[in-house]
């Protein structure tokens, strides 16, 4: 959610980050290394398979470790998927409004739902 108010507060910056993060192999390397750290561990703590909103995060897991083996495993193919991406100037401001609308959800859920 707070990555979402600030693409829309400050979009040329990410835009900036976005263009280091494919143009420089340390970055997307750690970047790789980060996003499999962070699946592994919800997969490893939180593979729950139950039919309600906790499975959300399980899901995030397992997309955030198919994301870290991808970028390590095939580091050439995401500068050409955001390229692609990049020439809509809308998406940016999509992904911000998902990234928010979906983090307000998951706090709202997270925060007054018990699981």
């Amino acid at each position: 959610m707070v990555v979402g108010f600030g693409i829309f507060i400050n979009p040329g910056y990410f835009k900036k980050v976005m263009d280091a993060f494919m143009t420089n192999l340390a970055i997307s390397y750690l970047g790789g290394i980060m996003a499999l750290f962070l699946g592994y561990s919800l997969v490893y703590y939180h593979n729950i398979w139950k039919l309600d909103w906790t499975v959300i995060i399980t899901i995030i897991g397992w997309l955030a470790l198919a994301k870290g083996l991808a970028l390590l495993l095939t580091p050439a193919s995401f500068p050409k998927i955001f390229k692609t991406l990049e020439r809509s100037k809308r998406y940016l401001l999509i992904c911000a409004s998902v990234f928010v609308v979906f983090g307000l959800i998951l706090m709202y859920l997270g925060f007054s739902v018990v699981a």
